[in-house]
């Protein structure tokens, strides 16, 4: 039964949309959360460690603090655990993490699905736009490694893991998110 399930190749599918509503959920209780403070009402929803997962800056600097120090992260450890975990499956399994897990691999394929349905097939760019395109996220990737890896002492990545920006840093992006506008 199990082999004839995925034959239809529905396995995949069942959890990209398992972890999305998983992250959804974990997302609107973090707003929730939030606004009981704002408001100043009595906390009836807690904070839900999950929300970590949208820190991976703060995870990377937690876990250079880690290795430089050998402290593990007090502030955003769930963070550091599912950054570790998210690396560990990149490792082992190539893209099982943005193919299977990410909501943004998810969103991208809904995307492409989308657009074959409206235009019939989906365009394929020129290869130079897509290699420079594709190249963005290890730039910015490259940039934050080095300067947390070599930029950084371990007790300097210590000590901005206790600052108080990086204790709330969670809100900070949730206020971010929720106040875009057209340059960022």
């Amino acid at each position: 039964m199990f082999s004839e399930f995925n034959k239809r190749g529905l396995i995949r599918p069942i959890v990209q949309i398992l972890f999305a509503a998983i992250i959804l959920y974990i997302g609107v209780t973090f707003i929730v959360f939030v606004a009981q403070f704002e408001n100043g009402t009595l906390s009836a929803v807690s904070r839900p460690a999950g929300v970590e997962a949208f820190l991976p800056i703060s995870a990377l600097v937690g876990l250079k603090a880690w290795l430089g120090t050998g402290n593990f992260d007090p502030i955003h450890p769930a963070g550091l655990v599912i950054f570790l975990a998210a690396i560990t499956l990149s490792v082992l399994f190539k893209r099982v993490f943005c193919s299977w897990i990410c909501p943004i691999g998810t969103l991208s394929e809904m995307l492409a699905r989308l657009g074959k349905r409206v235009f019939g097939r989906n365009y394929r760019m020129p290869n130079w736009l897509d290699y420079l395109l594709r190249s963005v996220k290890y730039i910015i990737l490259g940039f934050f490694v080095w300067f947390i890896f070599l930029g950084m002492s371990g007790a300097s990545a210590a000590e901005f893991v206790q600052t108080p920006y990086n204790m709330v840093s969670d809100i900070k992006m949730l206020q971010f998110m929720q106040h875009l506008t057209g340059v960022g």
